[in-house]
């Protein structure tokens, strides 16, 4: 079976996201200024990204970047998921 289309058409996957991008993108103003960098640079990413990338691409400190995850985490938005000694940021 020939799963993936090559023909100027998008993966499934790019479509899913571009589907729910203006719903994140909703989000934004109703956040904090750190926790605002944070989404948008996943949302830039197109919702997955190393934890360890997002204090160079913000600006924001790597504490504030946990912090920021966590409030973010605890509102659903997104989800960190564990790989070797880091972690994975996906939107959900």
């Amino acid at each position: 079976t020939y799963l993936l289309l090559f023909d100027r058409r998008m993966a499934s996957g790019d479509l899913i996201f571009n589907g729910k991008k203006n719903g994140y993108e909703k989000i934004l103003p109703t956040l904090k200024d750190d926790e605002q960098k944070v989404f948008q640079a996943v949302l830039d990413s197109e919702g997955i990204i190393a934890q360890s990338e997002l204090s160079d691409l913000t600006g924001v400190s790597k504490s504030n970047v946990s912090r920021a995850l966590d409030l973010l985490e605890s509102r659903g938005y997104v989800e960190r998921r564990r790989r070797g000694m880091g972690n994975i940021i996906v939107l959900k």
